[in-house]
């Protein structure tokens, strides 16, 4: 169920609440849930254990200030992750949005009347865009900031 939330008033907030437990009790509101842990717990592992290489990698550069090496393993660390969890994102979403479909059919339909593996590759590029700069942002203020703590004790 979508709504335009830019037009919904909180009295009709109310009453899609209602609707939506009276059709589906309370699991209504959790509709997708466990598809989008298996969405981004993969993503997530496979972030962090890419990150963590290619920083150990820029770190042992002596050409390259920390801040450049932080950047540019959160850089390759989430367009890494962010691809290859795609194809479980394009899934969770159709999900979502289908009455009932299971995660088998939605994938099988999309595979065999959407264009084959191509189908699971809609939307990376828009994914890919959203999560970068924001983790490159994060990760390396992180970074940042733990080596100047660190600095800072000894």
């Amino acid at each position: 169920m979508q709504v335009d939330t830019k037009t919904i008033s909180s009295k009709e907030s109310l009453r899609l609440v209602s609707r939506i437990y009276h059709q589906q009790g309370l699991k209504g509101f959790y509709r997708g849930y466990w598809i989008t842990l298996g969405v981004f717990i993969p993503q997530t592992v496979i972030y962090f254990v890419s990150y963590e290489q290619l920083k150990n990698v820029a770190h042992y550069s002596n050409y390259i200030p920390p801040y450049v090496g932080y950047l540019a393993s959160a850089g390759i660390a989430s367009v890494f992750s962010s691809s290859i969890s795609n194809v479980l994102d394009v899934i969770k979403t159709r999900v979502q949005v289908a009455d009932g479909a299971s995660v088998g059919s939605v994938a099988r339909e999309l595979y065999l009347k959407e264009g084959g593996l191509k189908a699971f590759t809609r939307g990376m590029g828009a994914r890919v865009m959203s999560i970068v700069p924001s983790t490159m942002i994060s990760f390396t203020i992180f970074e940042v900031l733990k080596d100047w703590s660190v600095e800072k004790k000894n």
